[in-house]
């Protein structure tokens, strides 16, 4: 599927609610992530994502590293058995994001919603971050981190912007450590 091919069917499936699978591409490989296509933007691209047949939250990917749209049976297979069970009711209208630059969305997403997980490929190797955004520029985001202990690190992690794959949100994951954490040394 080319570039122009997975464009336009972004953009025809945006906020129809249907269930397709996107495959992406980096330096793990190819990945796949199954949900619905919220909003679509100049450089990102909103997924309502379903996973093990409930609503799993929303993931930011990078429009550039999305390799295919994938719409074959399996994915009309369990289209109808999720809306048979009435899991699309578990479906949220997200927040309005500006997608056209990763700087843009994380404002909007430390101003919309609270803890997020930051997914990156750094030194090799793919990490995982969980926090809060405090500060964002042109070129990075600041972090403060969730410890394995429930805390809030104090000093603010510096993540630059290249180094992104995905961020989620409004997942069950990060929705619990920004309800439960607390400042370092509080606990």
């Amino acid at each position: 599927m080319g570039d122009d091919d997975i464009d336009a069917r972004l953009d025809a499936l945006r906020g129809t609610g249907r269930y397709v699978s996107l495959e992406t591409g980096g330096a793990f490989g190819p990945r796949r992530l199954g949900g619905v296509i919220e909003d679509v933007g100049d450089a990102l691209v909103l997924v309502q994502e379903l996973k093990e047949f409930h609503r799993s939250g929303f993931v930011l990917l990078r429009r550039s590293e999305i390799a295919a749209v994938i719409e074959s049976e399996v994915e009309r297979l369990f289209a109808r058995m999720i809306a048979a069970e009435g899991l699309t009711e578990e479906l949220r209208a997200p927040l309005p994001l500006d997608l056209d630059a990763w700087s843009d969305c994380l404002r909007d997403l430390r101003r919309l919603y609270g803890a997020v997980l930051l997914e990156c490929v750094a030194g090799g190797g793919l990490i995982l971050y969980v926090g809060r955004i405090v500060r964002v520029s042109r070129d990075a985001v600041w972090l403060r981190c969730v410890t394995v202990e429930g805390a809030l690190e104090r000093e603010a992690l510096e993540v630059p912007l290249d180094e992104i794959t995905r961020v989620i949100f409004d997942d069950r994951y990060s929705v619990f450590f920004d309800r439960h954490a607390s400042d370092e040394g509080l606990h």
